[in-house]
């Protein structure tokens, strides 16, 4: 039974009325009679968990097929067959009295499934036991709860059974029910027959289905193509011998013939003519059997005879021969009259193992085995844009490095690589011997540039003899910015490959790509054949591939290079390209293969200091080695450092209900972005307080409480989340109000963190007090969840806001009057703690980066480059990850049959809607989306992540704000805020001689805290400010949030600062007078051939038009494009503002990637082909003009 089950009593008997009225035996036990009742005053059922039990039918070997029993006691038995005395295991119990003494008995009685709960200091703690009820000889009453007899049963784990064979010196191999390829193995060679695939299922019956239903809709017939797409697919099975297979070995096992071992200075003499067993373990079904064996002239390299029923397909599936009982006990009813033995035997093809499951189970083990090597593979694709076909970007170049584990095995008797930094050298070396190599040779066999539109197909192949060679290899696929790119590019071309028809070279069936996971239009991961995975370096790193070259101080000699990809593009368009592509000799080609090459190369260096760094966070030590397989982003990584930290430290987050929880999220408010004073143009200085890690310094430095529970609660599925959580003290329901803590609160006090309901209106705060609003206006759209923005001038009231305390005590102290809703009751959480224990692991990384921003201000020699980068990363990640949304959609890769057992969900109202994207040969690509409250229990602490931003907001209005005033603040975002010149210099003397607001315990990680005031230029401690201006500017234009420009009248040599959101740099002004090339502005910008006018209504205003622009031909604005690079808004930064200040609105030409994922329309069915996103998993290069405006003046 599923320990889900054991949470509560409803839970469990419902599961045991499932169990019986499904009759046989279900799971490794039977269930009697005697054992159906539920005995609620003897023993408190909590969790069990064992490690071996059972029986199991899917083994690969011939086995002595042990049965556990009803008390699961499958190694028990194992034992006991082997010849080994297993009396001295009896029954004990374990009592604890007030005082934690134990004493012990032995017992013989009735028993049954428990867990011990003694104390944590207990040598028993968190064992698996069976358990019985203390008996009081005089009364013959049961005894109370803190009494538990229970058996000594340590070697029914699998660690426990192989300490027993260690302690009693027994020569016992034990080894997984899977296996390795040899790699001299001939089955491919030997004969083969054809299966249908059992993993098609009624696939091929459903789709024919909707085939036809597609086809009566249309009023006609099948075609004979839909038919044949319409059939199952079939697979070739290869019979399977004792040579062709390697065993996985679990234990350090004896060697036959080896008369001693060494453990512990202590040698241990083995006999001659001991009897040598075998077990075998299935880690899948949890069962260890003996492995049945007579032979006399077995050595030790004898393999392990494997049944005569196992089969092999050609994508590394194994299947086993088995009766199908079913079908002949349905044949035998369907002719009642013929007697039973007249009927044949019915055999089928059940497929036991594939590539994933065997991976699964091997996954602990297969790091640490001689026998697998995990290589990274990094890779990186150069394409072009196929204007005629959509512009979707084709692949014409894939480079390659290898980067396998020999290449990573560094010494082990020197010392210099025994540490995570020398290591990152050691392997940092060698990569650059290969580049090196490929420098003067011309060429090295781990690298390697696939050329060609075929260049997939060509690696694939190369992949494909690899995993030949019968090592269990797992590849990593490492990119950069893959998500975005490369990952969609190798995911189309892989399906592709393996849907391709019996007679090509052996891809569909040696190919499986399977679990593709996508987060919106990025694909985040897929795995190939089971094993192999993607890891995109860019989810943890921010910028460019260059721009990180030049972070983590990559020498120039190996650092990506430049190449012309107009120059390539022309050469598609012109028709010159595949010739090129196909002479080796020629100078394009070389140049290609030597900048595709070099991107991996630099991003192999990246990688491998990267990891080195993290390699010596102390707190992120522990997950290094399966990094790239678990941790596909920074987000998932600091999420689970974070995790492990409070349950280390004790700490329960409790959970919110649904209606809590939707509205702390709707009524939260991140960043502040904001105009003061409306766009404007200022010919004066101005300077930029930024805040020095604004979020970490919230979490971890300044004097902040969050709030927590005081018992922790596991929440079952079917549980009431509000009431177990209030059950457990964790939270109240009330209106009634609780001042919020401070610097001056213990964690004991009377103080609370609490959020309300609440009415405000802020007006006046601007006349009375000069200082801007403390809260936002929300403004919902149509369906009244959507918050479409903030508007933070607002003037209305405020009704019903979920608000937290630690707000509305700061807009009472502004003179707001605050009204509580008394009848809509809000939380008051019972329990708080300080966010240094909360967040500890902020003031790490804080220390570390202060340590190496130390050495880079001293040019010391320790000074790394790529730790400061990696600490000041994690750092800001966390903040983030906490806020995260439950995620509601999900784009997925599934078959016919599973993708209507999903519309039918969506017909019983347990998904919102599907909608179907594409169909890949068997796959039904498709995106759902969740029913929110369903999703509730993978809920995030939304609560800290809304204070986190309170907080971050009171210290923005106390310390910038409210000491500057309204009238001479310019503009703000999350964590800096602009004002003129003046208002600086008088801001200045107050922040010099303030100190910054800490809690004491964080002067240990940096002592700077003892006297460093708010402002200090260049200090970089947490929660200071300084100018990020350069005291030389003197023209500025503020046209609307996120859109601005800081530079000087006299732009040469200086460089301004700008933000535009949604501009870059490389687009082009079309219509700015006096830059552009076609005199007249906007009326001469509609002349352009690729552009297309036309005149549409405005939304809300009757009777009125504008114009709108659009590309008509992206091939043409492409070239135009190339040829105007002076026009780009990177050249002119001052004509691109002056122009939205005088005239209120520019006209922009953009390049936009769009990645085909999805399909923009929504509720498709199977059957509505003709809405297919029939690009999906394709890139596509388009052009666009974009539309700029200046916003709005202030409302006075």
């Amino acid at each position: 039974m599923n320990p889900n089950y054991l949470d509560n009593y409803e839970d469990f008997n419902e599961r045991i009325d499932d169990i019986a009225a499904q009759g046989g035996q279900i799971g490794s036990g039977v269930i009697g009679d005697e054992d159906y009742d539920l005995l609620l005053d003897q023993f408190v059922v909590r969790y069990v968990k064992t490690d071996a039990f059972g029986r199991a039918d899917d083994f690969l070997f011939n086995i002595e097929d042990v049965n556990g029993g009803e008390k699961d006691e499958c190694v028990a038995r194992c034992l006991e067959k082997m010849g080994y005395d297993l009396t001295d295991h009896k029954y004990y119990i374990i009592e604890r009295d007030a005082s934690g003494c134990r004493r012990t008995i032995e017992w013989q009685g009735e028993t049954y499934i428990g867990k011990v709960v003694n104390k944590k200091g207990s040598k028993w703690y968190g064992r698996t036991f069976i358990t019985s009820p203390l008996q009081d000889e005089k009364t013959g009453m049961l005894g109370c709860l803190d009494q538990y007899l229970v058996r000594a049963d340590l070697i029914k784990t699998f660690h426990g059974v192989c300490e027993f064979l260690l302690e009693n010196r027994a020569a016992v191999d034990i080894i997984a029910n899977n296996i390795s390829i040899l790699p001299d193995s001939n089955w491919r060679e030997r004969p083969t027959f054809w299966i249908q695939d059992p993993k098609q299922g009624t696939n091929g019956a459903m789709l024919n289905a909707l085939e036809a239903k597609k086809a009566q809709k249309e009023g006609r017939s099948l075609t004979a193509d839909e038919i044949k797409t319409s059939k199952c697919k079939k697979v070739k099975l290869t019979q399977l011998l004792d040579t062709d297979i390697r065993e996985v070995k679990l234990n350090a096992a004896i060697p036959l013939g080896v008369k001693g071992i060494t453990k512990l200075n202590e040698t241990l003499t083995w006999e001659d003519d001991i009897k040598t067993h075998k077990l075998v373990y299935c880690q899948k079904t949890k069962h260890l059997d003996l492995i049945k064996d007579e032979r006399e002239d077995r050595v030790e390299t004898t393999p392990t005879p494997i049944l005569d029923n196992i089969f092999i397909s050609r994508d590394m599936r194994i299947f086993k021969r088995v009766r199908d009982l079913k079908a002949e006990k349905d044949e035998r009813e369907s002719f009642p009259d013929v007697p039973p033995e007249a009927f044949d035997e019915i055999w089928t093809y059940k497929c036991i193992l594939t590539p994933k499951q065997i991976f699964k189970m091997q996954k602990e083990t297969l790091f640490a085995s001689p026998t697998v090597t995990t290589t990274y593979i990094y890779l990186d694709y150069e394409t072009i844009t196929a204007f005629k076909s959509h512009s979707v970007m084709r692949p014409y170049s894939l480079s390659v490095l290898l980067f396998t584990p020999k290449d990573r095995r560094a010494p082990d008797e020197d010392p210099r690589f025994r540490t995570s930094a020398g290591y990152g050298e050691y392997c940092t070396n060698n990569i650059r011997k290969m580049a090196d190599e490929l420098k003067t040779q011309g060429h090295h066999p781990n690298l390697k540039c696939f050329v060609g539109w075929d260049c997939t197909e060509q690696f694939v192949k190369k992949l494909l003899d690899i995993q030949r060679d019968g090592a269990e290899h797992i590849f990593q696929f490492v990119t950069f910015n893959g998500t975005n790119f490369d990952n969609i590019i190798f995911v189309k071309d892989l399906l592709e490959l393996e849907a391709r028809d019996a007679g090509s070279p052996d891809f569909h069936e040696r190919l499986n790509v399977s679990d593709i996971f996508y987060n919106g239009n990025q694909l985040i991961n897929f795995k190939l054949n089971g094993r192999h995975s993607t890891f995109d370096l860019a989810k943890y790193l921010n910028g460019s591939l260059k721009a990180n070259c030049e972070s983590f101080k990559i020498p120039e000699e190996y650092s990506k290079k430049g190449f012309d990809h107009d120059y390539v593009q022309k050469l598609f368009d012109d028709g010159e390209l595949d010739a090129m592509l196909a002479d080796p000799t020629c100078n394009f080609y070389k140049q290609l293969v030597e900048y595709n090459n070099y991107d991996v190369i630099s991003l192999a260096l990246i990688h491998i200091s990267f990891k080195a760094a993290l390699g010596e966070i102390e707190c992120v030590e522990q997950y290094i080695d399966s990094l790239e397989h678990n941790f596909k982003t920074i987000g998932s990584l600091i999420w689970r450092i974070f995790t492990d930290h409070i349950k280390k430290v004790g700490v329960h987050l409790p959970y919110l209900d649904y209606e809590l929880y939707t509205d702390i999220q709707r009524y939260k408010v991140a960043g502040r972005v904001e105009l003061f004073n409306g766009p404007d143009k200022i010919e004066e200085t101005v300077a930029s307080l930024d805040a020095c890690s604004e979020y970490p310094t919230q979490m971890a430095v300044a004097p902040n409480w969050f709030p927590v529970g005081i018992n922790p609660v596991h929440h079952s599925s079917r549980d009431d989340i509000e009431k177990t959580e209030i059950a457990a003290g964790n939270y109240i329901r009330s209106s009634k109000w609780v001042d919020p803590p401070d610097e001056n609160s213990t964690r004991d006090d009377d103080t609370r963190l609490a959020w309300y309901y609440c009415t405000f209106n802020q007006t006046g705060l601007r006349e009375r007090l000069n200082i801007p609003n403390i809260y936002p206006e929300k403004i919902f759209g149509k369906d009244g969840v959507t918050i479409e923005k903030n508007n933070w001038a607002s003037k209305n009231d405020l009704v019903d806001y979920f608000l937290p305390n630690v707000v509305i005590k700061r807009l009472l102290d502004k003179g707001v009057k605050v009204t509580i809703n008394q009848e809509k009751k809000g939380i008051i959480f019972q329990a708080k703690e300080k966010n240094i224990k909360l967040f500890r692991p902020i003031l790490d990384f804080m220390k570390g980066k202060n340590e190496q921003d130390v050495m880079k201000r001293e040019k010391s020699p320790g000074y790394n480059c790529a730790l400061r980068e990696m600490y000041k990363l994690l750092m800001n990640s966390l903040s983030g990850k906490v806020i995260e949304k439950l995620h509601v959609e999900k784009t997925q890769e599934v078959d016919v049959y599973k993708y209507l057992c999903l519309e039918q969900d969506v017909a019983m109202n347990q998904l919102k809607s599907i909608t179907a994207i594409n169909i890949v040969g068997s796959r039904v690509f498709a995106t759902t989306e969740a029913i929110e409250e369903k999703l509730i229990k993978s809920q995030r602490p939304i609560y800290i992540a809304a204070l986190i931003y309170a907080y971050a907001h009171r210290d923005m209005s106390n310390q910038l704000y409210d000491r500057i005033g309204m009238k001479e603040l310019i503009y703000t975002d999350t964590d800096a805020a602009k004002c003129r010149a003046p208002a600086f210099a008088e801001w200045r003397k107050w922040a010099e001689v303030t100190p910054v607001p800490h809690w004491p315990e964080v002067e240990a990680y940096d002592e700077r805290y003892r006297w460093h005031m708010l402002y200090s230029p260049n200090s970089k401690v947490f929660g200071s400010y300084e100018n990020e201006l350069d005291t030389e500017n003197d023209l500025s234009y503020w046209s609307a949030p996120k859109q601005y420009l800081v530079t000087k009248k006299d732009p040469r040599g200086y460089h301004p600062h700008m933000s535009f959101k949604g501009v870059k740099p490389q687009g082009l002004l079309l219509d700015v007078v006096g830059y552009a090339v076609l005199d007249g502005g906007v009326e001469q910008m509609a002349a352009l051939p690729f552009v297309t006018n036309k005149e549409v209504k405005i939304s809300g205003e009757e009777d009125k038009t504008e114009t709108r622009y659009s590309i008509n031909d992206d091939a043409a604005a492409y070239y135009w494009a190339r040829e105007h690079q002076h026009l780009s808004v990177g050249n002119n930064y001052t004509a691109l503002f002056e122009q939205l200040h005088t005239h209120g609105e520019a006209h922009i030409l953009c390049t936009s990637f769009s990645r085909n994922i999805k399909n923009t329309a929504r509720k498709v069915g199977l059957e509505d082909t003709k809405k297919f996103n029939q690009n999906q998993n394709t890139i596509s290069l388009s052009q666009m003009i974009k539309r700029v405006r200046k916003g709005p003046p202030l409302k006075k």
